[in-house]
């Protein structure tokens, strides 16, 4: 799992608890650890394996409209027009509307040196190539956690290898996002953001329940 399916998978259980209650949430819990000795955390990590009990419990198209009511309190997305006329609808827009990862995003653009780390973010780029071209004023181990945290959020992701000193594999990031606007909307504030559209159509949790 990575890039936005780890921005989402935070969230996803909450929506699921808030959305069917805990009974049915019980009930789903016990035909995950039947079906794949796993809890439901572990099931929203691999979720093609709690979409295939949701279905197996309510059918296809019940399930993605169950599906989809756990996505809505956190993102809705559309698609956009590209500037480039070579390259139309290569982004989609997400709009974040969950609160608590509105509040992590904003306090993430919010510092200095996360700003810096995405400046220098285009293209595939090692911690090193990352560190190399930033203009971080932080020691290095600050700087790999700041990286570690990102991904954590799902705001970069794992893109491959490269070579390193001693023929050693070193692992590629790359942002998920193009752009980030910030919105309010009387006292609410939402994210929207300017994805890939590969970064979007890689997700298993979107490409699962927008199919």
């Amino acid at each position: 799992m990575a890039g936005i399916d780890n921005m989402l998978a935070q969230y996803i259980r909450k929506s699921l608890e808030d959305q069917l209650g805990k009974k049915t949430t019980s009930q789903i819990e016990q035909e995950l650890d039947s079906w794949y000795q796993i809890d439901l955390d572990g099931a929203i990590r691999q979720f093609e394996k709690l979409d295939r009990v949701l279905v197996n419990m309510y059918g296809k198209g019940p399930a993605r409209s169950l599906e989809k009511r756990f996505l809505k309190p956190i993102i809705q997305t559309n698609n956009m027009t590209n500037e480039d006329e070579d390259n139309p609808g290569n982004n989609v827009a997400i709009t974040i509307t969950e609160p608590e990862l509105v509040q992590t995003i904003l306090t993430i653009v919010e510092d200095e040196s996360f700003r810096e780390i995405f400046e220098v973010m285009e293209g595939d780029k090692s911690f090193e190539n990352i560190l190399q071209d930033a203009d971080l004023e932080i020691a290095r181990p600050s700087a790999y956690r700041k990286m570690e945290h990102l991904a954590k959020n799902g705001l970069i992701m794992e893109t491959g290898y490269v070579t390193g000193q001693g023929s050693r594999k070193v692992k590629t990031y790359k942002k998920i996002f193009d752009a980030i606007d910030i919105q309010m909307n009387g006292g609410a504030i939402s994210i929207v953001m300017a994805v890939d559209k590969n970064v979007f159509e890689n997700s298993v949790i979107l490409g699962t329940i927008l199919s």
